[in-house]
């Protein structure tokens, strides 16, 4: 039989400048059908002391979204921003998603986290079990 893995990260990291409020935070949640817990938010002048090092190689997160964040924070060395950094180390890091305004600069919107939920890594972990349950449950 087959079995799938107990689990896979449910949780999304929000680096930076996050204006919404927790109310359209959980509307936009509620409509994709996920919790607002599964987001752990880093405030932009919390940035600045987030451990980036321990990002790598972790399976906490499914995903990262990158807002409007200070360029320079802990354990970034060798990189010019938090986002170099990130880009950088791509390979051993969850997927990273930047959220643009229209004007092309970072910075949190209703329409850009919705699409950055969309096209989720957390979202797609979700469709693949989905699909995986209904082949296993079509098979018996």
């Amino acid at each position: 039989m087959f079995k799938m893995e107990a689990g896979f990260a449910e949780k999304i990291l929000v680096l930076g400048d996050c204006q919404l409020s927790d109310a359209c935070v959980q509307q936009i949640c509620k409509r994709h059908g996920i919790k607002k817990e599964v987001f752990r938010f880093i405030e932009y002048n919390k940035v600045k002391m987030f451990d980036f090092e321990a990002l790598l190689d972790t399976e906490r997160y499914s995903d990262i979204f990158v807002a409007a964040s200070p360029h320079k924070a802990k354990n970034i060395e060798g990189a010019t921003s938090v986002c170099q950094f990130l880009e950088d180390n791509s390979d051993r890091l969850p997927k990273v998603t930047a959220l643009r305004l229209t004007t092309g600069k970072l910075g949190l919107s209703k329409t850009n986290l919705e699409q950055a939920i969309l096209t989720s890594q957390l979202l797609e972990n979700r469709h693949k079990r989905t699909r995986v349950e209904i082949f296993l449950t079509n098979q018996n």
